[in-house]
């Protein structure tokens, strides 16, 4: 959610996850949690939310937007690393009929670097 909109569109499902994640219970003399009965209150809770903020769900799960935003981020990675070896091909005064040649040693020159770098021979 990054504006009041998306929280408008989308409360209804931050509620129900929270619901479905989260469970207020009558303790007992049972030591074990989950036989514990749900409380009343949590069950009129949830059905409001159920029935009142139905409107104000999207559907979308957080997972699918925390993957959605971690593809992007990758994705933006790529093109950035991409930018860095075109701009480091065109220092060298590599042509473009050269540049896929350019990119496997240049990769193995970084592969390098990062095995010294692991190995503390290099010093910055």
């Amino acid at each position: 959610m990054r504006s009041w909109q998306d929280l408008r569109d989308m409360v209804g499902d931050a509620y129900s996850e929270f619901c479905e994640k989260i469970r207020y219970t009558c303790p007992t003399t049972d030591s074990n949690r989950a036989r514990w009965p749900t409380h009343d209150l949590w069950r009129d809770v949830t059905s409001v939310i159920a029935n009142d903020l139905h409107e104000n769900c999207s559907g979308v799960l957080p997972s699918d937007v925390i993957e959605t935003n971690r593809a992007e981020h990758m994705r933006m990675l790529d093109r950035q690393i991409l930018g860095l070896l075109v701009s480091r091909a065109a220092a060298s005064e590599v042509q473009p009929h050269e540049f896929t040649e350019f990119l496997d040693g240049h990769i193995e020159a970084i592969r390098r670097l990062s095995d010294e770098h692991r190995s503390g021979a290099l010093q910055v």
